[in-house]
């Protein structure tokens, strides 16, 4: 499977979206998201809500519930999700393979 995947896409209105996942790297962090707009930012991880700011707010961050992660414990990742995708691409293989 992958070890770093990157990709960049530009909307029509101009604005891009960012998207980085790795696991090649040392030491292993949590999951996470981060939103940045003209208007505000905001930062979310495994363990909760990093950042939460808009221009003229007050507003407090939401509660989010933190969860565990696996980033820096490889082996707390389920093997199912890589089971999954792998039997999908062998069906695929003999799908392609029959026709």
């Amino acid at each position: 499977m992958e070890d770093t995947a990157v990709a960049v896409l530009k909307y029509k209105n101009g604005a891009f979206w960012v998207i980085q996942g790795t696991t090649s790297v040392y030491p292993g962090l949590e999951t996470q998201f981060e939103l940045h707009g003209e208007k505000g930012t905001i930062v979310f991880a495994d363990s909760g809500i990093k950042h939460w700011k808009f221009i003229d707010s007050e507003e407090e961050a939401p509660h989010a519930e933190a969860f565990v992660n696996s980033s820096s414990d490889p082996g707390r990742i389920a093997e199912d999700g890589h089971y999954i995708l792998c039997e999908d691409l062998i069906q695929a293989i003999r799908e392609t393979v029959s026709l």
